[in-house]
């Protein structure tokens, strides 16, 4: 702990160790999607929510020693708003905030629609589930949140009336089923044969911003192309939350590759992006290049980037100078420079590799420069050379030893963390127009250890999550270890 703080403090900053007691599903990739934090007491900062305890926020660090359990939802799920838990079961809805007394129950209700129920967790012929999570959204902007459930054609909404909550819409906006094709049947032995209906299916994205939803929906096309449909609807809260006809539009985009996805780019705005590999074809060796595409009119101009990376991506979009808009972050490594014997040398002798970021950042008309508008370079000591395949090369295959998300002193850039070192993490803080050249925050670190870089403590500077493997339990289990980032003292 010491020896961080006071590596931490040359680049203006500090880090608070705290080790969190608590058992990080191996599922769970990026801690990021572990953790939740809401101010559930009431005193103005958030706290930290775990599966089955929540640990309170004082002076500036969580209290393990007096942990809050979540009230039993095994048979629900839960959505939070401004500190309450919402507790959606089976027809059921309970409503529930932590006070000075102990938890305190607002309110509770049969949800008064039969398809809310079936909507939470229903069972198809085959015997698999489906579930379709409910949500809280301000449709009216009263402060009050409505409930939202996704059901197979579209979205109920739930309102508060006094002191419960009744069915005021259904919003018929998904597209249609439509029959997908069968999975070739076995015609041999006869016992094995059966009768198979085609499977009815249907994709889409909704995004709710305030009144407004966006409904996206893919059509695919021959020659591993899609298109959208994009349909943009209003409601009206005044009127029952009906759709205002006059306010909905459509566009349909022009073909794009089948990988190209739903992206914002811009805010308020739907944009397309996704990457797919190639072989550089004048290279001896067949080197990967990882190409990049964008397009934010539509399909109507597709931009592309590539870089010399192998990593399974579908690209990197980070918001790198804080004006809203996502730029891109592409990566490039120098495994495959050069010819055949550079790079033999390189996978059978090497153990460091030079990385680069390319940053290729969003003007205000949407688009982005041909060339990056700046890059940072990172030298990665490896353990093994490559051609062994060890646990830290096939990390950095992954992309898991760099994070390009973190803010750590709160200015509105995004700074690099790169575990460089087998032994550290280095942390490079962005000036607006690139890195520093040297890092300006080492922090001492296990080889076998994970890290993730998210504002867990909401002070607005990022902190850095640590997980790794105990294996002196049977099964071994994923712990987990906070760094929370402060200011150093003058």
């Amino acid at each position: 702990m010491i020896a961080a703080a006071l590596l931490a403090m040359f680049g203006g900053l500090t880090f608070v160790e705290q080790e969190l007691p608590v058992v990080v599903p191996p599922e769970s990739i990026a801690t990021g999607n572990f953790f939740h934090t809401a101010d559930v007491d009431g005193d103005g900062v958030p706290d930290l929510i775990l599966p089955d305890r929540i640990l309170l926020q004082r002076n500036g660090r969580f209290n393990i020693d007096s942990p809050i359990p979540v009230p039993d939802h095994s048979r629900s799920t839960y959505d939070l708003w401004k500190g309450e838990f919402y507790f959606f079961g089976s027809g059921h809805l309970e409503i529930m905030r932590w006070t000075d007394k102990g938890w305190e129950r607002r309110l509770e209700q049969d949800m008064e629609s039969p398809s809310a129920a079936s909507s939470a967790n229903r069972a198809t012929p085959a015997g698999r589930r489906i579930f379709f999570m409910p949500f809280l959204h301000d449709l009216n902007g009263d402060g009050v949140p409505e409930i939202a459930f996704p059901e197979e054609s579209g979205i109920t909404i739930f309102a508060r009336n006094g002191k419960t909550y009744r069915r005021v819409s259904t919003l018929k906006i998904f597209p249609g089923l439509h029959y997908g094709s069968i999975p070739r049947q076995r015609l041999w032995p006869p016992e094995a044969r059966r009768i198979a209906f085609p499977p009815r299916q249907m994709s889409c994205r909704c995004v709710v911003d305030g009144t407004r939803l966006t409904l996206i929906a893919p059509e695919e096309l021959p020659g591993k192309q899609v298109r959208y449909r994009v349909t943009r609807y209003e409601v009206d809260p005044q009127h029952q939350y009906a759709v205002i006809p006059d306010k909905t539009s459509q566009i349909i985009t022009e073909p794009m590759n089948r990988y190209m996805q739903p992206l914002a780019l811009r805010p308020g705005d739907v944009d397309f992006a996704g990457g797919d590999w190639e072989y550089a074809e004048t290279s001896v060796l067949p080197q990967p290049i990882f190409v990049t595409q964008v397009t934010t009119d539509n399909g109507a101009h597709v931009e592309s980037f590539r870089a010399p990376f192998f990593r399974s991506s579908r690209g990197s979009f980070v918001d790198m100078n804080g004006d809203d808009r996502l730029d891109i972050v592409a990566e490039a490594s120098d495994l495959f420079k050069g010819g055949v014997r550079e790079s033999i040398e390189r996978f059978t002798n090497g153990t460091s590799v030079q990385h680069e970021l390319r940053v290729y950042i969003q003007d205000d008309q949407g688009r982005f420069p041909p060339v990056p508008s700046w890059t940072a370079s990172f030298h990665i000591e490896m353990t093994h050379p490559p051609i062994q395949n060890d646990k830290r090369f096939r990390w950095y295959q992954s992309g898991v030893l760099l994070d390009a998300s973190g803010d750590f002193n709160k200015d509105g850039y995004r700074d690099v963390v790169a575990h460089d070192l087998p032994n550290r993490l280095a942390i490079y803080l962005n000036t607006g127009s690139g890195l520093s050249s040297r890092p300006d925050i080492t922090i001492p670190f296990d080889p076998d250890h994970r890290f993730d870089a998210l504002d867990l403590d909401g002070d607005g500077r990022s902190d850095i999550v640590v997980q790794w493997r105990d294996s002196s339990q049977s099964p071994p289990v994923e712990r987990c270890r906070a760094y929370l980032t402060r200011e150093a003292a003058p």
